[in-house]
Formats: C-alpha cells, structure tokens, sequence
C-alpha cells in the first residue's frame, strides 16, 4: 500500500511539474526586470530594458522609480535581457540569456562584479540584474 502511494505522488508531482513547465510557454506570465547599481545597490530609475528572443525584439520598457520594469505576456523558453546604456557587472559584459521558466518558478539573480557586497536574493517572478556606468571608452565606442 505505502509503495502505490508513493507511485500516486510522484506521479501527481509529476504532472505539477509538467502544468508549472506549460505555463510558462503556453500562457502569459508576469517578469520582473529589477535594474540595481552594481556599485552600492540602489534602483536605476528610467533605464531602458529590451527584452528579445533569437535576435528578435519581444518588449521595451523603462524601470520605474523603484528599478523594476514589469511585463505580462506569453514568452518563449529562453530570454535575454539587456539594459539600455548600462552595462552588466558580470564576468562577460553581454545580455543576460535565461530561462522564463527559472524566472517564474524561483527567481534569477545575476552575477555582481563590480561590488561583491551587493548582493540580493529574487522572488519568484523576478530577474534582478547589475549594472554599471558606462566607461569614456564605451561611450565613444573605442576599442
């Protein structure tokens, strides 16, 4: 009797799984885009958010006061993420590629190389990204 219960629930965990999995793809969610300062952790308000998939734009926006750009619709498995004029403090200065389905289900934070002190944890829903100043040379686009 305890083994075909056990079977019951991994197979009821089972198709949980496969319904959290298809509504990221099938039905629209609800992102987070949380833009912080990488040096000292505060909001980037007004900043430009471009969300694109395979090349293709899917959304823009701008952060709100408190950072955050929020967007509801129906998106595909992977996303990047870029903000507009302010690079990442990650390792490699490029768009940020995740999965929508680690977004939903448990919350993505980028890496902080700019302040290793600064750090924070996400929500489910929510994508929190570092970023930084763009440098003169970025800027004038020397290299």
């Amino acid at each position: 009797m305890r083994l075909r219960l056990t079977a019951v629930s991994l197979a009821i965990l089972s198709l949980l799984a496969g319904s959290v999995h298809g509504q990221v793809t099938n039905e629209a969610v609800t992102l987070r885009v949380l833009v912080l300062d990488g040096n000292n952790g505060k909001p980037v308000r007004g900043r430009g958010v471009k969300i694109n998939s395979s090349g293709d734009e899917l959304v823009t926006g701008r952060t709100d006061t408190d950072g955050v750009f929020s967007v509801t619709r129906k998106f595909p498995e992977k996303i990047s993420v870029f903000v507009i004029g302010r690079p990442r403090c990650a390792d490699k200065n490029t768009a940020t590629v995740v999965k929508v389905e680690d977004i939903v289900t448990q919350g993505v934070v980028d890496s902080n190389s700019c302040n290793s002190k600064v750090q924070r944890s996400a929500l489910p829903g929510t994508l929190i990204l570092f970023v930084r100043h763009e440098t003169v040379a970025e800027i004038l686009d020397i290299r």
